[in-house]
């Protein structure tokens, strides 16, 4: 499959290792582009938090898919972004790779088709970005736990009733924790069923703001998605992973 080019929008000048990282991948743009709009679709926003992001702007920008605030901790956004070419190929929306202030490393995606290899691949995906973290000769008590989160659009486990599975390294007849190195949150979308008026933790206004977004963007555009998203007060942080709540 082709290499494809994302085009990003940043609000200022990028530091050194953001460049590298993106290298060919990304075409990067003005600012200006987020305020006129572009004729040509724009993948993602890119700040450090300081311009205002509203509905009126995303409205502008109808192709974008994410955006970035380095001033929360965002690693890097891996690009670019993947069209399927059959069911059983992947089509991924986003990849984010984010640090908190314990070095805990999340890996956090979404896909539409998560047939065929996607639970090998979530694995091996989880393997190589929890070995990325020590170089040559360091020492594997530096390591710290790698934590996947994987909005699916596609039943995994059609077994069982609940949206959240949390899969972690367990002894079998015990359920002895192994490590806490490794954890794994699969939120099966088509599973969630709670009304707004329903929703009884943080993390279910998740589903209902990604629902809402994709019902609002052919009609409302993000101002209408926007205001759902308001309602349901995210913008703040909505999960703790630690403490499950």
């Amino acid at each position: 499959m082709p290499t494809t080019t994302a085009r990003v929008v940043a609000d200022g000048p990028l530091a050194a290792d953001i460049l590298d990282l993106a290298g060919e991948r990304v075409t990067w743009l003005p600012w200006q582009v987020a305020l006129e709009g572009s004729r040509e679709t724009v993948d993602a926003v890119y700040t450090y938090g300081h311009p205002r992001l509203d509905g009126a702007m995303l409205d502008r920008l109808p192709g974008v898919r994410v955006i970035s605030n380095y001033g929360v901790g965002v690693d890097h956004i891996v690009t670019p972004f993947n069209q399927n070419d059959a069911p059983d190929d992947k089509l991924s929306i986003v990849d984010i790779k984010a640090r908190d202030k314990s070095g805990r490393q999340f890996y956090i995606e979404m896909q539409m088709l998560a047939t065929g290899v996607f639970r090998q691949r979530s694995l091996d995906y989880w393997a190589w970005r929890h070995q990325d973290q020590l170089h040559e000769s360091e020492d594997y008590a530096a390591l710290r736990p790698t934590i996947a989160v994987c909005f699916v659009d596609t039943p995994l486990f059609p077994e069982l009733d609940d949206y959240h599975l949390t899969f972690e390294l367990r002894e079998r007849r015990h359920q002895t924790l192994f490590t806490d190195q490794m954890e794994m949150h699969i939120l099966e979308l088509p599973k969630f069923n709670k009304g707004i008026d329903e929703l009884t933790t943080p993390l279910d206004r998740w589903p209902v703001l990604l629902a809402a977004w994709r019902t609002a963007r052919p009609a409302g555009g993000a101002r209408a998605a926007g205001r759902a998203g308001g309602s349901l007060g995210v913008g703040r942080p909505v999960y703790d992973f630690e403490n499950r709540s």
